[in-house]
């Protein structure tokens, strides 16, 4: 069994301790091990335990998390109801693929009722978790003041060093559980490779379709639109994919 100790680290590590900081004011790792010398009893001091403080940060509903959000500079994610800052600094690689996904996406959905959005809308995976995609398109009624898409029907993955094996792994089965999507599309930045997981309703099964092809054309029929793969890595940089 976890002594308390270690459970209130996990605990800490998993909410980040940016987040414990800001709401609370104090040390997080130092209130762990600090003996308070006042309530001691019979001269001997305190111990501080720990669970008393993981009992005042209950988890966050996304209201309040998309409340608190609007304050910050930085993008956060809500997992496991805990607000989860997400990686900076992505390459400027990384950066022209997404612009040109978005560009891409409003040239065909003009007219529509889909819209596209970028990583500061967001996708309920799980009840209360709150993830945020590179470029998504929103096919449900959309109001100026939401924060989450309505009825994402598609999203873009972009992959980065840090986050590849997270997003090609943990995160695409957060979104195969979202009932309205359709596609999930991750990007591969360095050279022509794109995963396509998609499905025709919510009642049938996923597949898969891997190619390094940029003749390629995504049929993105959730959204009534084709993306071909020579716009998204127009003017990018790129290698060739690795052999196999």
């Amino acid at each position: 069994m976890l002594n308390e100790s270690l459970l209130a680290r996990r605990v800490a590590q998993k909410a980040g301790t940016q987040f414990f900081a800001r709401r609370s004011n104090f040390n997080f790792g130092v209130s762990l091990s600090i003996m308070t010398a006042s309530g001691s009893h019979n001269g001997a001091p305190q111990v501080e335990n720990p669970m008393s403080r993981l009992r005042e940060y209950e988890p966050w509903t996304k209201e309040q998390f998309f409340a608190w959000q609007q304050g910050e500079d930085d993008r956060y994610e809500l997992v496991g109801g805990f607000p989860m800052k997400m990686m900076t600094g992505a390459s400027r690689r990384h950066d022209r693929i997404v612009i040109k996904i978005i560009a891409a996406l409003e040239r065909r959905l003009a007219g529509s009722p889909c819209e596209s959005f970028t990583a500061d809308g967001s996708v309920e995976t799980y009840p209360g978790q709150i993830r945020r995609p590179d470029v998504g398109i929103d096919c449900g009624p959309t109001g100026p003041d939401d924060f989450k898409a309505k009825s994402p029907t598609v999203v873009f993955e972009v992959l980065s060093p840090t986050t590849r094996d997270f997003d090609r792994i943990r995160k695409l089965e957060e979104y195969k559980h979202v009932p309205t999507l359709r596609h999930i599309v991750i990007v591969e930045p360095k050279f022509v490779g794109v995963i396509h997981v998609a499905r025709a309703s919510a009642e049938a099964a996923w597949q898969t379709e891997i190619t390094n092809d940029m003749d390629h054309v995504l049929a993105l029929t959730g959204a009534g639109i084709e993306l071909p793969l020579a716009e998204i890595y127009a003017g990018v940089e790129l290698s060739e994919p690795p052999k196999t």
